[in-house]
């Protein structure tokens, strides 16, 4: 089987050579992905930067992400530098540190670039892992997983895990790990084992199907020493009751651990930003997405 290296990538993509090669590095010929199961040589540097990362490191994971130049999206041509701000910084490490843990945010916050970045360094760091991201509508769940695709497009070529299958709702690699979408409802995942799962908007879903999804699946993630749950929500949601009081306060002391981002870390929302979002949005909305307030509570 031919080897590949990055130099060789390189002129592969320079030259617009992979139509008329017998073999290409590129999942479906698309230079952005990289194929699975391919032979790849690596530089010493290369293996350096493999190694820090799979080791764990998220410091050197947030440094080497502020370095590389992000694609937004390949086919709009939307390249910058990430900028994390110090809070983006720190959930990264609790995302890396805790197995529990749930986030209660104002919108806007930049949570899911946070949460896209950790998730491609799960992947890089592990193998045979089963990640499975629910939301109350299917649609966010793939919203995320697009900026998931977003993160890989920007990794430098050697780094890249290989692609076996990379649909609207999934994505396969050839390390074993594999990224499944879906809406939350009591009986998402059972019949096959989920390491690492990620419930997103639950505030939105009446307490009765998180409570069935959560009989279900908490005692195997809290029996296995490796598993994940995250819950993260932006805004106070629909539904305040038990499940919210017992996750997301800290009313009920349990195995989670609890974080809450307000709007005013970001230094220039101020007084003026928030009453033209009160004009935009109105003054309820805004308590409740924003300000992480009950109505009652203002």
């Amino acid at each position: 089987m031919f080897k590949f290296n990055t130099k060789i990538v390189d002129i592969i993509k320079d030259e617009n050579l992979q139509p008329i090669l017998n073999t290409t590095p590129f999942w479906k010929l698309n230079p952005n992905i990289k194929k699975g199961n391919i032979q790849f040589d690596y530089t010493d540097d290369e293996l350096k930067t493999l190694i820090n990362i799979k080791q764990n490191n998220m410091e050197y994971f947030i440094d080497f992400m502020e370095d590389i130049k992000f694609v937004y999206n390949p086919n709009l041509n939307k390249i910058s530098n990430i900028k994390l701000r110090d809070y983006q910084k720190d959930i990264l490490r609790n995302f890396n540190n805790d197995r529990f843990l749930s986030i209660l945010s104002s919108r806007q916050m930049g949570i899911s670039l946070s949460l896209s970045m950790y998730l491609m360094k799960y992947i890089l760091s592990n193998v045979d892992k089963e990640i499975l991201i629910l939301s109350y509508k299917k649609e966010s769940s793939i919203e995320l997983l697009n900026k998931i695709k977003d993160i890989y497009y920007s990794l430098p070529f050697y780094l890249k895990p290989g692609v076996l299958t990379w649909n609207k709702g999934s994505i396969s690699f050839d390390n074993g790990c594999r990224i499944k979408c879906d809406y939350i409802k009591s009986d998402a995942g059972i019949g096959y084992t989920v390491n690492f799962m990620l419930i997103l908007e639950p505030l939105y879903v009446k307490d009765k199907i998180l409570n069935k999804l959560f009989s279900s699946q908490f005692p195997v993630f809290s029996a296995l020493n490796d598993t994940k749950l995250f819950l993260i929500n932006s805004g106070l949601g629909n539904y305040n009751g038990e499940f919210y009081k017992s996750y997301f306060t800290e009313e009920d002391e349990n195995i989670f651990k609890k974080y809450k981002y307000h709007y005013s870390l970001i230094y220039n929302r101020d007084e003026k930003w928030k009453n033209e979002i009160i004009k935009m949005i109105g003054e309820d909305a805004f308590y409740n997405e924003y300000d992480l307030k009950n109505n009652n509570n203002k």
